[in-house]
């Protein structure tokens, strides 16, 4: 039995649409898309301030896409409400919500290394993504399975608190876990890039082909080498104005969409910095078109970010639904 429990910019567009249409504009290292629950509506403002100028108002229930920026996470209380401000983008209008009036957790969750600890949602359906046996992520098909929650006390200080254990039977461990993707036990159609042939240098190119249309990711910006100097000897790598653009091919139309954009992006030697780096390539939400999963990895760290074709706004082809940073070590 194993457990997990998690410790816990990308820019969306299209040619055709101002460049931060669907997601947020900040490089906020959580963003996740959640749901307005005010019965009333929420207003999307300029500023964090209830008294910041309406930008405009998000009736009950719709989707919005925040991010985390912990130099507004002052929490205050509105109409008997705790909560503070966060960034967020609904249908192109980017501005301030008041976190008190969304859905308490993000719609879409991935956990990519099952040896992680998670905080267990008995509501929730945990699945996960499993091979077909072969020993080798790339190999086969992959199959959505639900994964079995066991309960057990745990006698705290004060009082008993019941926690959850997420039970792999057979040592057969998932390669990410989701909630919010309900369809499991079908096959899908994965591709994998690993980390060494995965990473999107300005000039690359990956391409798949799927449901009739050839989608294709490549990298554009400027390479620039920079030289040590005596304060710091080490010859560094620096890529200017670096786009990172999706494109679908079918036989009547050409779409486009950049997914990942940095002005000035610092390249080291111990890893990929935050160059785009294919995880995961495969139809998640059973619509027929392709979704990502990318892992950027980082000095401290790395970032993992879920893109669904099913959430993506007109004129798209994928949407920014889950973004996170965990720590290596």
């Amino acid at each position: 039995m194993k457990k997990i429990i998690i410790n816990c910019i990308l820019i969306l567009a299209t040619a055709q649409l101002p460049l931060n249409a669907q997601a947020l504009s900040c490089n906020c290292s959580d963003i996740s898309l959640r749901k307005v629950t005010a019965k009333s509506g929420l207003v999307l403002r300029k500023l964090p301030s209830s008294n910041s100028e309406k930008v405009i108002g998000i009736p009950f229930n719709e989707k919005v896409i925040i991010g985390i920026d912990y130099d507004f996470q002052k929490e205050e209380t509105i109409e008997n409400i705790a909560g503070y401000w966060v960034r967020a983008n609904y249908r192109g209008h980017e501005g301030f919500l008041f976190n008190g009036y969304l859905s308490g957790d993000p719609l879409y969750e991935i956990v990519h290394n099952a040896d992680w600890e998670y905080a267990v949602d008995f509501e929730k359906e945990y699945m996960g993504l499993f091979t077909d046996g072969k020993e080798t992520f790339d190999q086969g098909k992959m199959q959505f399975k639900k994964i079995k929650i066991d309960t057990m006390k745990y006698v705290g200080e004060n009082e008993p608190e019941i926690c959850g254990m997420v039970d792999f039977e057979e040592e057969n461990y998932p390669y990410y876990v989701f909630t919010g993707l309900n369809s499991y036990e079908r096959n899908i159609e994965i591709k994998l890039f690993e980390m060494e042939e995965g990473s999107i240098y300005p000039g690359a190119m990956r391409t798949i082909y799927y449901s009739g249309s050839s989608y294709t990711i490549y990298a554009t910006g400027q390479v620039v080498k920079t030289k040590g100097d005596s304060t710091n000897p080490w010859e560094t790598m620096v890529i200017k104005n670096y786009q990172v653009i999706l494109e679908r091919r079918s036989p009547d139309a050409v779409q486009q969409q950049v997914i990942m954009e940095c002005k000035e992006m610092p390249v080291s030697y111990w890893g990929s910095g935050q160059l785009a780096n294919i995880r995961l390539v495969g139809d998640l939400d059973g619509d027929a078109q392709p979704d990502f999963i990318f892992e950027n990895y980082l000095m401290e760290g790395f970032e993992a970010s879920l893109y669904l074709s099913s959430e993506a706004e007109n004129g798209f082809l994928v949407k920014l639904v889950r973004k996170i940073f965990g720590a290596c070590c």
